[in-house]
C-alpha cells in the first residue's frame, strides 16, 4: 500500500510568504498540507482569503494561545492522518518535484527517519547544500547523532508518524529553539536513518525571521539551557558525550555576559556532574571565567 504524507506548517504573520511555500507543495492525494496559525494579526492576515482557502488538500487550524512554533507544531500533529510527517516553516519553500519524488520513494518498512537534502541560504546571499551526499542512491547511515547535532531543524527530514506516537516525541513550547529536544529524542529513539539523494527544500535567511529579529541574551541563554537538558537526556542515552562548553549558544553567553556564564557553569556541575565539567570546561579561557574555573575545580577537590 502507498504511503501517505503530512506536512505541517506553523504559520504567523507572513501570509505571502506562507503562499509562497503553499505553492511549492504540488497537489496529490497522498498529501494532506496542514497550516497551524500562531494567533497572527488580523491587521496583517486577511482569514476571509487565508493562504489555503482554495485547495481541497489543506486544512488551517487556527490558535489563540500564541504559544510558538513548537506548540503550533504539537497541534498539528495532532491533526496528521499521513503515515509520515514532514515540517516546513511558513517562510521557506519546497522544490517541488523533488518532494513528488521523495514521496515516491520505495521505503523499507525499518525506516522511521529520512534525512533529504535541503539548500540552506546565507545573509549574503550564498548558500550550501546539506548534506553532501556522493551515493546517488538512498543510503542508510548508523551515525544517529547528526540529527541532534548537524540536522536539528525539523525540516531536514521527514519521520514516520507512528514511531513519534510510540515514543512520546514533540516539540518543546518555547519561544526559540522548539526543535532542539525534540531532534534529541529522534536520535535517541533511533540506530539508524536513512538518507535520500533528493534536494527538497530551501531556506532563506530573513531580517525578521523570529531568531534573526530578535537576538538578544535572553535568547542566547535560553537556547543555552537547552543545550544543556540536550547534554543531559545523551548522557543519559550514552550518546554522544560531547564537550557542552563548545556548544555555539554557551559561547555566545560567556563571551557577552559573565553572570550569566556563572549560572551556566553551575548548573553544568550540579546537572552534568563535576567530572564531567573539570574533564570539559577548557573552554572558558578568558580571564574571568578561567579564574572562576580554577576556583570551582578546587573547591570541588576541596569537598
Amino acid at each position: 500500500m502507498a504511503s501517505s504524507f503530512s506536512i505541517i506548517i506553523p504559520h504567523r504573520d507572513c501570509p505571502g510568504l506562507l503562499q509562497r511555500c503553499l505553492d511549492s507543495i504540488p497537489v496529490r492525494d497522498d498529501i494532506q498540507v496542514l497550516v497551524i496559525d500562531d494567533n497572527s494579526n488580523p491587521t496583517i492576515v486577511d482569514f476571509n482569503h487565508f493562504p489555503g482557502h482554495d485547495r481541497a488538500d489543506v486544512k488551517v487550524v487556527l490558535t489563540k494561545e500564541g504559544k510558538g512554533a513548537g506548540y503550533a507544531r504539537n497541534i498539528g500533529l495532532e491533526y496528521a492522518k499521513g503515515d509520515w510527517v514532514i515540517f516546513s516553516d511558513a517562510d521557506d519553500y519546497f522544490i517541488s518535484a523533488e518532494l513528488s519524488r521523495l514521496c515516491e520513494l520505495d521505503l523499507p518498512e525499518e525506516a522511521d527517519v529520512v534525512l533529504y537534502q535541503y539548500k540552506y541560504y546565507h545573509e549574503d546571499g550564498s548558500f550550501h547544500i546539506y548534506p553532501e551526499i556522493v551515493d546517488s542512491s538512498l543510503s542508510v547511515c548508523f551515525d544517529t547523532n547528526i540529527l541532534c547535532r548537524d540536522a536539528v531543524m525539523p525540516w531536514t527530514k521527514m519521520v514516520r508518524r507512528k514511531f513519534l506516537d510510540k515514543n512520546h516525541i514533540r516539540f518543546e513550547e518555547v519561544k526559540w529553539g522548539n526543535d532542539m529536544i525534540y531532534s534529541t529524542q529522534l536520535s535517541l529513539a533511533v540506530d539508524s536513518f536513512f538518507i535520500a539523494p533528493l534536494l527538497v527544500y530551501s531556506h532563506e535567511w530573513l531580517p525578521n525571521s523570529l531568531v534573526n529579529k530578535d537576538p538578544g541574551l535572553e535568547m542566547f541563554y535560553k537556547r543555552a539551557l537547552l543545550s544543556l537538558k540536550r547534554a543531559k537526556l545523551l548522557q543519559s542515552g550514552n550518546r554522544l558525550n560531547y564537550n557542552i562548553f563548545r556548544d555555539q549558544w554557551f559561547r555566545r553567553i560567556y563571551s557577552l555576559d559573565y553572570f550569566h556564564s556563572l549560572c551556566l557553569m553551575f548548573r553544568c556541575v550540579f546537572e552534568l556532574g563535576p567530572k564531567y565539567c573539570i574533564r570539559n570546561w577548557r573552554e572558558y579561557t578568558h580571564k574571568p571565567l578561567y579564574l572562576t574555573r580554577l576556583f570551582v575545580k578546587r573547591l570541588i577537590s576541596i569537598l
